[in-house]
């Protein structure tokens, strides 16, 4: 999956398709990455220090491989916290809770076709509120 560097907010906005906050630094497009360059993250200007691609890339690539695992419909089905959160403290709390099994049957589910209620519930048993009351 090729990484694209650019050197203006600018060009990121029309890379990836619209005006974007100025704290945003990339983001995952189909098959690829398009992120800012680290010379021009600032503190001052846009919050961001050269250390914050070390956390941008491999969260922006994971993104990426879970949208190739579950295809277009599946990846449009997974709610947002799951999408942003699988390196997030939900997903953690899930993978402490159930299992890291638990995951990949989740996204095989959403692969098929399935709502994510069914594909959580095929996993681990439950549906989508009762994890986010448990968590």
């Amino acid at each position: 999956m090729p990484i694209t560097l650019v050197s203006t907010h600018a060009e990121l906005e029309q890379r990836i398709g619209g005006r974007r906050s100025s704290w945003v630094y990339g983001a995952a497009i189909p098959d690829s990455l398009v992120m800012l360059t680290p010379l021009r993250y600032s503190p001052t200007f846009n919050g961001h220090r050269y250390a914050d691609v070390f956390q941008l890339v491999p969260h922006e690539l994971t993104r990426l491989i879970v949208a190739q695992i579950v295809g277009y419909p599946g990846f449009r089905e997974m709610p947002q916290w799951l999408n942003e959160g699988l390196a997030g403290s939900i997903t953690g709390y899930l993978i402490e809770t159930y299992g890291a099994d638990k995951i990949p049957l989740m996204l095989g589910a959403l692969a098929k076709g399935v709502d994510f209620d069914t594909a959580l519930q095929q996993a681990i048993g439950i549906d989508g509120a009762t994890l986010e009351q448990q968590w």
